[in-house]
């Protein structure tokens, strides 16, 4: 009698034994699917994150070329008006501060009355 017991006891340890082995299975399956998703989801973010950098480099490699022009155009431009003038600083003694700040768009603003004017009109007084 006591053995029928033990019998049944196992029995029902081998039973929930294999059922509590089919969730395992079913949540490892699932957790599977959530990584491979998560994967997928980071891959295509870091494709973004990549491109964005790719655009960053170019508008960075961009604006360099573009701030080249501007102070060739600046140097062309001090050249010229020095050349003008029978008295004053020549080309090469000048400094950025005499040459006027930029304005927003980083445009060199250019003296004018008591006042710096850059080619927008913005007008930034001499004190500032």
């Amino acid at each position: 009698m006591q053995n029928a017991q033990l019998q049944r006891e196992l029995e029902q340890l081998r039973r929930e034994k294999e059922e509590r082995e089919r969730e395992l299975e079913d949540e490892n399956a699932e957790l599977k699917g959530e990584l491979a998703k998560l994967r997928a989801e980071m891959d295509a973010v870091l494709k973004e994150l990549q491109t964005i950098v790719d655009s960053k480099l170019g508008l960075e490699l961009e604006i360099a070329a573009y701030r080249k022009l501007l102070e060739g155009e600046e140097s062309r431009y001090v050249v010229t008006s020095s050349r003008s003038r029978l008295a004053g600083p020549s080309s090469s003694s000048l400094t950025r501060s005499q040459l006027g700040p930029l304005c927003d768009l980083g445009r060199r603003l250019v003296a004018r009355d008591s006042r710096w004017r850059s080619c927008n009109s913005c007008y930034i007084s001499r004190e500032s």
